[in-house]
């Protein structure tokens, strides 16, 4: 699993996921202004006062946004039929769980996406106005990218939507591991094999249908412009093909992308998709809890996947 990868690669980022008693998240983080602030390239430089802190602020949203996707697929799960939950909303919601998920895995790998309020940055405008550095910055969506040791921040502003903007950041990881596991003498051909194809994976299914650029695109067709013909009444002639079963599948030890990928129409590709995300995605917190004694997003996040049944 892309677990497994990142630990052969020795790049956890397992401070990340340690809760602190803090309790603060990254947008509060950057209101208190508990840091040092510079500017190179156009980009603003964040040094924290004390890094733990910030630390603690992104495994508590990471905490949060992993326990939303599990309790998202979990209310798929549990609608027993299409009168009770639409194939449209179906789809929609496990995209959404699927976006969650990988929402808090790329914070344990140090970027995310934040929207930060104008009141949320007022501090750190003050300190970039002392410094000279123009423009200041406004209200809306930064991308933050930090290091392992969460002693160096780097917040830019994004032009795109967060969806957009998580999707695109997804491939660039996916890009990079898939170059730099090559590099990496201890493993057999059939290891490396296996970690390629479970990359390939991920980046298959994070593309939207018809050649659109990510999932997102295709959740707007499907939500707001009737695509896959999945809203009533056209949806009477679609079947939701065992989704609970294909579900607990997706989160079972036997997880089989390959199997999951083989959408039987176009909606249920749609569906399947998001799913083959969340199961990786999962299978990853689930490994950062089993190898991390001190990490407990991953252990939050497992205890509540064991309180829910299917």
């Amino acid at each position: 699993m892309l677990a497994s990868v990142e630990a052969i690669l020795a790049d956890r980022r397992l401070p990340v996921l340690r809760s602190t008693e803090f309790g603060l998240t990254t947008s509060g983080w950057i209101a208190a202004g508990s840091f040092h602030a510079s500017t190179s390239s156009g980009q603003i430089h964040l040094g924290p006062h004390r890094p733990s802190e910030f630390s603690g602020a992104v495994a508590n949203d990471a905490t949060r946004l992993a326990l939303a996707g599990r309790e998202t697929l979990h209310a798929v799960s549990t609608a027993r039929s299409s009168e009770s939950l639409h194939p449209a909303w179906s789809s929609i919601q496990t995209y959404y769980a699927a976006f969650y998920y990988t929402s808090a895995v790329l914070r344990t790998i140090g970027v995310s996406q934040s929207f930060f309020q104008a009141r949320e940055i007022s501090k750190l405008r003050a300190l970039l106005n002392a410094i000279g550095h123009t423009p200041l910055p406004g209200s809306g969506l930064y991308r933050l990218r930090f290091n392992q040791q969460s002693t160096q921040v780097i917040l830019s502003k994004l032009d795109e939507g967060s969806h957009e903007a998580l999707w695109s950041d997804l491939r660039n990881y996916l890009m990079d591991l898939r170059g730099r596991i090559s590099l990496i003498g201890s493993l057999t051909q059939a290891e490396l094999d296996k970690a390629k194809l479970e990359l390939d994976c991920i980046n298959k299914a994070s593309v939207g249908l018809n050649s659109q650029p990510n999932l997102s695109s295709t959740r707007n067709e499907v939500q707001y412009r009737q695509m896959l013909s999945c809203w009533y009444p056209n949806s009477r002639r679609i079947k939701l093909f065992h989704k609970t079963n294909r579900i607990e599948q997706a989160l079972s030890e036997d997880f089989n992308p390959k199997i999951l990928l083989q959408g039987k129409d176009g909606y249920d590709d749609f569906f399947t998709r998001s799913l083959v995300i969340c199961g990786f995605m999962h299978q990853f917190l689930k490994q950062a809890a089993d190898k991390s004694n001190s990490g407990t997003l991953g252990a939050k996040y497992l205890r509540y996947h064991r309180s829910l049944k299917f």
